[in-house]
């Protein structure tokens, strides 16, 4: 059973088995409160607040034309594996800022002792422990923010409508595994925001390279991209039945994404193709147009049949 727990006006997914489970609310469908979704609606913060803080399901959060909205403007899986935190979402009002902060609404994810969180506050985003330079957005208007972590890495990027703009170093963290999003007033400022998705999502499959990414390809040339999907121990899991399909490019250095282009009718509709013969026990194949692709390191981003983790192939053009 899926636990919803309001933390002031926060909703946290917690639970010993929180991976291999998909924290989301349906949004599509969205005309009742998170409680009737199999979600369970818990007491506030555990710190002490001011009377009123507490505030009933019903009180603290809205439902209506898709939208989950955070009322509260007043005076917290394999942990080595890769996930997603992502949200859309917009912030129509804030407190006055206390002396000691500025965290608005933010999305939290505690995950084998580690932290991971976003703050979207007045006119910029942020992470934290330690603080990083805020970057500027039009918070007021919806956007999709997103906190990726990539398996072994030691940070995690913060996207914002698919484009990476903060890189941060994972923290440590003691408490137990969750997932968290809401405005933080148990320990900060209330907000007034509008949520129209959100969902966690962790890799089923590791991506094995069956070319070397280290070779820059000259621009304008075609890259053969191979590989495999692996399980956590290199096993190869690809299979015919399976497929890939190619979503984007991100040019990791500057931070700029763009549209894919495949060499002909090499891979019809951005799929790659299976090859059987490729690695001992097959894979899959993406031929890749780079005109127009200024020299660096980029990822080929795609999705895999069944799954809504988005995954990435290195490349380098010269």
């Amino acid at each position: 059973m899926k636990r919803l727990v309001i933390l002031s006006a926060c909703l946290l997914f917690c639970g010993c088995s929180l991976f291999g489970l998909a924290p989301t609310l349906n949004f599509t469908s969205f005309t009742s409160l998170p409680s009737t979704q199999g979600w369970t609606y818990g007491p506030g913060c555990s710190l002490a607040f001011p009377t009123g803080i507490n505030l009933p399901e019903g009180s603290a959060f809205s439902v209506a034309n898709g939208l989950l909205t955070l009322n509260t403007a007043a005076s917290g899986i394999d942990p080595n594996a890769s996930f997603t935190f992502e949200a859309r979402l917009r912030v129509l009002a804030v407190d006055p800022p206390p002396p000691s902060t500025t965290q608005i609404f933010s999305l939290n994810a505690i995950l084998g002792g580690a932290l991971y969180i976003l703050q979207v506050a007045d006119g910029e985003i942020r992470t934290f422990d330690p603080p990083s330079p805020g970057v500027p957005v039009d918070t007021a208007n919806f956007h999709t923010y997103s906190i990726v972590k990539s398996a072994g890495s030691t940070t995690y990027t913060v996207m914002v409508d698919g484009v990476p703009v903060l890189t941060q170093s994972i923290v440590p963290e003691g408490a137990a595994d969750q997932v968290i999003f809401g405005d933080n007033t148990c320990q900060s400022r209330n907000g007034i925001a509008e949520i129209s998705s959100l969902r966690f999502t962790q890799q089923a499959y590791n991506v094995c390279l069956l070319c070397d990414s280290t070779k820059a390809a000259k621009g304008g040339s075609t890259i053969p991209i191979k590989l495999q999907l692996c399980d956590g121990s290199g096993n190869d899991l690809s299979s015919s039945s399976i497929a890939l399909h190619a979503i984007s490019i991100t040019q990791i250095s500057s931070s700029t994404s763009g549209p894919v282009e495949d060499s002909g009718n090499a891979n019809p509709d951005y799929d790659f193709r299976f090859d059987s013969t490729l690695g001992s026990t097959g894979g899959y194949i993406f031929n890749l147009k780079t005109t127009g692709l200024a020299t660096g390191t980029y990822n080929l981003n795609f999705t895999v049949t069944g799954d809504s983790f988005v995954y990435a192939a290195p490349f380098q053009v010269k």
